[in-house]
């Protein structure tokens, strides 16, 4: 029996107990349970440890937090965003700003009628998203994406986004950024009505050490389209996804990944630098998280009667990604 082997086990604890370290939203964001409206709306954002959660429809942009003008800059951290909704762009957020910082965030069954089910995230600096689990987004598939980052430079690293529903993006939308960094996530089991999965457009970067795992594309656009800009993508792992898994319109360069995939591979110019086949490893052993309530080890924040519950005492997510290869 040949062993693939192909994955790097990273263990991330962070903070103890130590709660001197966690930043604290007001107690206007804590346990924020209600039926409708927004929480922020143009102006900075810099909150922790905070559950939203949307009983019915916001009726316009970014269900809970919203900016339209690109002076502001947001971050957030250890924070869960369950069942938001909005009529329009961003069911949970819709943020213009100078930069934006994703940090521990769990977003489940977030929707939206028009797009980004999740979030939109415009910047003229940098969004930086790290360690967000994004699941069942949406129910249904009527908005146009998971999660859009556009301008700026894009850092998405540590992520989770699976079992998301959509109509024309199913996992993350990068739309024109000059450079996009993407490394350890896992794109597993998203589902698309018309369009792909991971789409660049007038964007520039590299993805790299992630799983893209049984998503679809099911009017042959590709699971990964490349329609503008230039792409690498690295030491991944493609397996069982379904139809044409690179559409490529301008170039795209695969280098060191692990390739199983039965439709067809690619539309368009695709430079692939040495992949590893089944023809020569015979068995794979292939690691990756998955989860179906942002659970990845994540304690997720919920509403009880004392807010002092709501103080994650640990944070830990392993999430096992491929980071060299061997084939003996």
């Amino acid at each position: 029996m040949v062993l693939f082997s192909l994955f790097y086990v990273m263990n991330f604890v962070s903070l103890g107990s130590n709660i001197s370290d966690f930043r604290y939203c007001s107690s206007y964001c804590i346990d924020q349970v209600i039926s409708v409206g927004r929480s922020y709306k143009d102006e900075n954002v810099d909150i922790g440890n905070c559950f939203f959660q949307r009983i019915n429809l916001f009726n316009g942009d970014g269900g809970v937090i919203y900016a339209s003008k690109s002076i502001y800059s947001m971050r957030i951290s250890y924070t869960s965003f369950h069942d938001c909704s909005s009529s329009s762009n961003g069911g949970a957020i819709c943020y213009n700003a100078t930069s934006s910082e994703l940090n521990k965030i769990c977003a489940k069954n977030c929707s939206s009628k028009v797009s980004n089910h999740f979030a939109y995230l415009g910047s003229n600096q940098i969004n930086n998203v790290c360690y967000l689990s994004m699941t069942a987004c949406s129910k249904t598939a009527i908005g146009h994406s998971s999660i859009n980052v556009i301008n700026g430079n894009q850092s998405i690293n540590n992520n989770n986004m699976s079992l998301n529903i959509m109509k024309y993006v199913s996992g993350i939308y990068f739309g024109d950024t000059p450079f996009t960094e993407a490394r350890f996530c896992t794109v597993y089991k998203n589902s698309v009505s018309e369009h792909v999965c991971i789409y660049y457009i007038n964007a520039h970067g590299i993805f790299s050490f992630s799983n893209i795992i049984q998503n679809n594309s099911p009017k042959a656009l590709g699971v990964v389209r490349l329609y503008s800009g230039t792409l690498t993508m690295d030491q991944c792992i493609f397996s069982n996804n379904q139809n044409i898994l690179f559409y490529v319109q301008t170039k795209i360069t695969i280098s060191n990944s692990f390739i199983y995939h039965s439709g067809t591979l690619t539309s368009g110019t695709v430079d692939l630098k040495t992949n590893i086949s089944l023809s020569f490893c015979q068995s794979l052993i292939m690691n990756y998280y998955q989860t179906n309530g942002c659970d990845a080890d994540f304690p997720l924040i919920i509403a009880l009667s004392n807010p002092l519950t709501h103080r994650l005492q640990s944070f830990k997510m392993n999430i096992f990604l491929p980071i060299s290869l061997f084939c003996n």
